[in-house]
């Protein structure tokens, strides 16, 4: 039995330093997150990302799959799924 890998998507790291008011609605999306999802672990790096990929790409098209682990990651494939 041979067991295949699945390759992660290339990502990159991105640093930036905010003010504080944007670190509270950063804190106030992962608590809104985190009572959506009971159970979940939400990092303020999943926030971020999450608002980000709703921000600048937009919701997620109709047939798209999450590809990375986390639900908040916004790698995402589209296309056939066969």
């Amino acid at each position: 039995m041979t067991q295949h890998k699945q390759r992660k998507p290339k990502t990159t790291v991105l640093h930036f330093r905010v003010r504080q008011e944007l670190m509270a609605a950063i804190d106030r999306e992962v608590a809104r997150l985190l009572a959506e999802r009971p159970g979940s672990t939400v990092t303020r790096g999943d926030a971020v990302r999450d608002a980000l990929y709703r921000a600048l790409v937009g919701p997620r098209p109709a047939g798209a799959r999450v590809v990375s682990e986390s639900p908040f990651h916004a790698d995402v494939e589209v296309g056939d799924e066969g």
